[in-house]
């Protein structure tokens, strides 16, 4: 059965090599489905299910590789953060010799949780080689999001042991398996495989609704975008996800200061649209899913470690530090994975906030480097926001601006999800504007 599954993974990583533009594409969709496959199509095989995106991009970038001498042009377009990146590279590589990892595969899943979506950064822009493609790429993918919003809204209709609510690792559903939101209902996944990739997915939907809505053409069409939206957020209050509505909160104020930086006087239609618009959608929202917003509102309040969250952005990584010392426990060895690939080895300690746990893995000179390397990466694309300014690329590049900015302390390396949207977003700054 294994060489089976194997074989079907060389099979999607030949139509990666293949097909590489459609298969970068094909892996955003994939992203949005493969929960569902895991959960409920292929549930004997969710770990392979698990490894066939990556098989898809790993072809892509080959795809790619192959097509760049063809076309004369460098083998990667020049971006600041190339060299924080290989550095990074060469200390994940360096992490298999540590002698406190414990296990080979589990360094080697550990770089790819690090690497995988690396090269996102300069395959996007020869994807989308200008703005219009782009534009479409994203107006269809929030027409496909209409399949995960509804079944959401489905699943927290549903009671927690029913078929449509379960992970992709269980066995069985049981009613006592699944978290539930302050007694009304289950916390929805969606399509996805659990909360926390569901969250990331909808807020890349918020904002990319809101901007679309901002900056894109005004059609009758276009004012469904304020259903899309409270849908967005009806969903957000199922998965009782505090950090994504503060997430947003903040982009939103971010993108009032940016339109009136960037458009002056002329930005204030915008800025009013949003300002009255969203508490519109949110009141709508409220009376047409009572249960979902009081149940969201009961959890944060029976729920008060917001502030030591917050606090432990900092707090954390200098506890790890003191833990794991120079060197790390190795990459990967605080993985969730780490319980199927080496269930005998010595345990590390519990961390949950991605920063420690990247002490924990590569110690403080991997921390630097990852910090390093998100910190060009935003410099990038705010330098992209005013190179854009005026075209059609600028909202598109606004959106991954404020995505890379609330990505600073959030998951990204142990949450595949936000990690493949945090790349395939930075890819947008080397988008020519001048081509449309």
């Amino acid at each position: 059965m294994n060489l089976i599954y194997l074989t079907g993974l060389l099979g999607v990583f030949l139509i990666g090599l293949l097909a590489w533009r459609q298969a970068v594409v094909g892996s955003l969709v994939l992203a949005v489905f493969e929960g569902a496959l895991r959960k409920w199509v292929f549930p004997e095989a969710h770990q392979w299910v698990y490894l066939g995106k990556d098989m898809l991009l790993l072809g892509a970038y080959a795809g790619f590789l192959v097509r760049r001498p063809a076309v004369r042009e460098r083998p990667l377009p020049a971006h600041p953060a190339t060299a924080p990146l290989v550095a990074l590279g060469l200390l994940t590589l360096a992490q298999l010799a540590n002698p406190s990892l414990p296990s080979f595969q589990v360094g080697l899943f550990g770089i790819r949780s690090y690497l995988i979506y690396v090269p996102l950064l300069y395959v996007v822009s020869a994807v989308f080689p200008h703005p219009e493609s782009l534009r479409k790429f994203w107006n269809r993918y929030l027409v496909l999001a209409v399949v995960p919003l509804t079944l959401g809204i489905l699943q927290f209709g549903a009671p927690p042991g029913s078929v449509l609510n379960r992970y992709a690792w269980q066995d069985e559903t049981t009613p006592s398996s699944i978290a539930v939101l302050a007694g009304y209902g289950p916390r929805v996944t969606g399509t996805f495989s659990y909360i926390s990739g569901y969250t990331v997915y909808l807020r890349v939907l918020f904002l990319v609704g809101l901007s679309t809505l901002l900056w894109g053409p005004k059609t009758p069409l276009s004012r469904l975008l304020w259903i899309f939206l409270g849908g967005v957020l009806a969903n957000i209050w199922m998965t009782g996800s505090r950090g994504v509505l503060i997430l947003l909160a903040a982009s939103a104020l971010i993108l009032v200061l940016l339109i009136f930086r960037l458009q002056g006087q002329r930005g204030l239609r915008s800025v009013v649209l949003m300002c009255v618009g969203l508490p519109i959608i949110t009141l709508m929202t409220e009376r047409v899913f009572p249960e979902a917003y009081q149940g969201f509102l009961e959890r944060t309040w029976h729920t008060q470690d917001t502030p030591g969250r917050i606090a432990g952005i900092v707090t954390g990584p200098l506890w790890a530090l003191n833990e794991a010392g120079l060197f790390g426990y190795g990459v990967g060895s605080t993985h969730q994975a780490l319980a199927f690939l080496a269930p005998d080895a010595s345990p590390v300690p519990p961390a949950e906030g991605e920063l420690e746990r990247i002490v924990l893995e590569l110690g403080p000179l991997g921390l630097m480097l990852v910090l390093w390397a998100r910190f060009l990466v935003t410099l990038r694309l705010w330098r992209a926001v005013w190179a854009s300014r005026g075209t059609p690329l600028q909202p598109y590049v606004v959106i991954a601006f404020l995505y890379s900015l609330m990505s600073w302390p959030g998951p990204l390396m142990f949450n595949h999800t936000a990690h493949l949207f945090y790349w395939f977003m930075a890819g947008t700054a080397l988008i020519s504007v001048k081509k449309v």
